[in-house]
């Protein structure tokens, strides 16, 4: 029966891919096939094409090294959706039941606690010492209904646990003033549980510009590579939630986070333009007590400095110019990724942050090969070696053009980055020497004074060598 199955969405693919050329393209744009030349997404088109043989779909590496990183959809002259093919082909594994272990476990986590890392008692140490508030709990009953709903997957073990979890949480009803311009702040999973500090630092940075912001019972975005090749229909399900909990309250998203910023945005904008997705997906919020009517918007927080306060205002508020750093950019993939969901900047040529290096903390901007490349974060549970050679192959770059500092506006990247290197590095063999990382906002609220213990700069793994 699964053999039929898989043989008739393969047919279903197989129209689609036909109108390959095999120009190469994809393959080219490939961040994972720099570094694994017979993983490439033109093998698995030819393949697919030519024999229709599902048997390729074994071969667990050729689909779950796919980073999502959209580059292949993106520059395909013939508009082949890619990475979409690419998530419906894992979707379809996972029915058969070949899901990678740090796929499940991350599956687990969300239907366990809502977010897809353990919340342990250390990371709220850590964030009390930080001066931020406990997270508000996230209704688990609403986030099991809809993964029961739209997965295979058996919540019913997990009911015990979640007295347990929840008591990690703050429950607080959120009053939110008639006629208020805040925001609802979406954080996620990596920072306020791996990376409070970014958290600190943005924090910071709002308070100066008295932007108020509010923390809704979220969960999980969930992230736009495990969760939606796990189960796209869930994917779907839990972003509409998260945009209903905000629209309940009137308030749009501001995001800190690629992944979460790609994912919210995306669902939005996909609900908000198909009438059959948006049907289906209401039907399992109304299960958890939900409605998404899509009335707001998704915002990340490099554009929401960008396009609504300005880098004018923001240079105004510089008191301490980083004038000694030279600032190599890594946006990421999913600030910029897909163009069909209208990205802020263009993905090929995006100016913004490094704009902000020069205009706004007074520091050089300092360009280097392959800036668009993917990190590798996405597939560090799948092939560590692949990953951290591709992170590698990106410091060496930016310490080629004497750069002393990584910006990036992505908490994974970040942690790609920071204890990736701190790995790397371990190796006498390694060719980089290290550069210290900084989420963006990290080094914008040291140019406006803070303090770097009070934002959490002696939390990063590469130390900083200059005095900042």
């Amino acid at each position: 029966m699964a053999q039929q199955t898989t043989s008739s969405t393969l047919n279903d693919l197989i129209p689609v891919l036909e109108v390959c050329y095999q120009c190469g393209t994809c393959t080219g744009s490939c961040p994972i096939t720099r570094f694994n030349p017979e993983k490439n997404p033109r093998k698995l088109i030819n393949q697919l094409i030519t024999t229709g043989d599902p048997s390729i779909l074994d071969d667990q590496e050729l689909l779950w090294l796919c980073t999502t990183c959209y580059q292949c959809e993106d520059r395909c002259p013939q508009g082949i959706p890619l990475a979409d093919i690419f998530v419906k082909l894992k979707n379809l594994t996972v029915k058969e039941g070949k899901v990678p272990p740090s796929v499940r476990k991350e599956i687990e986590a969300i239907a366990k606690s809502g977010y897809t890392f353990p919340i342990t008692r250390g990371i709220l140490s850590k964030r009390e010492r930080l001066g931020l508030p406990i997270p508000p709990s996230p209704n688990m009953t609403e986030i099991r209904t809809i993964v029961k709903l739209t997965t295979d997957f058996d919540v019913n073990g997990l009911k015990d646990t979640e007295e347990k979890e929840e008591s990690k949480f703050q429950n607080v009803e959120i009053d939110i003033p008639d006629g208020d311009k805040g925001f609802a702040l979406f954080l996620g999973c990596t920072i306020p549980y791996k990376l409070p500090q970014i958290e600190a630092a943005a924090r910071f940075i709002l308070d100066k510009l008295e932007i108020p912001v509010y923390d809704l019972p979220f969960g999980c975005c969930p992230d736009p590579n495990g969760a939606h090749s796990y189960n796209s229909t869930m994917w779907y399900a839990l972003a509409a939630r998260n945009l209903a909990i905000a629209e309940e309250k009137g308030l749009d998203i501001l995001t800190l986070c690629n992944g979460c910023y790609e994912t919210l945005n995306y669902v939005n904008q996909k609900l908000k333009h198909e009438p059959q997705l948006l049907k289906e997906v209401n039907k399992y919020l109304k299960e958890a007590g939900k409605q998404y009517k899509g009335k707001n918007k998704v915002i990340h927080l490099h554009e929401f400095l960008h396009e609504e306060i300005g880098y004018k205002r923001l240079k105004q508020l510089v008191t301490r110019p980083l004038e000694a750093l030279k600032i190599s950019v890594h946006y990421g993939c999913h600030s910029l990724r897909p163009k069909k969901i209208n990205p802020p900047e263009d993905p090929e040529n995006p100016q913004w942050l490094w704009d902000f290096v020069e205009e706004v903390l007074g520091a050089q901007p300092t360009h280097y090969m392959d800036e668009a490349l993917c990190c590798g974060a996405g597939v560090r549970d799948i092939n560590q070696d692949t990953s951290f050679n591709l992170m590698a192959y990106k410091v060496e770059q930016m310490e080629r053009m004497e750069a002393n500092a990584i910006m990036t506006p992505c908490p994974t990247c970040f942690l790609q980055f920071d204890a990736g290197q701190k790995i790397v590095l371990k190796n006498k063999d390694a060719k980089i020497k290290g550069l210290p990382t900084f989420y963006f906002v990290e080094l914008l609220a040291l140019a406006m004074g803070a303090d770097p213990k009070q934002i959490g700069i002696n939390l990063h793994l590469i130390k900083p060598k200059l005095n900042l």
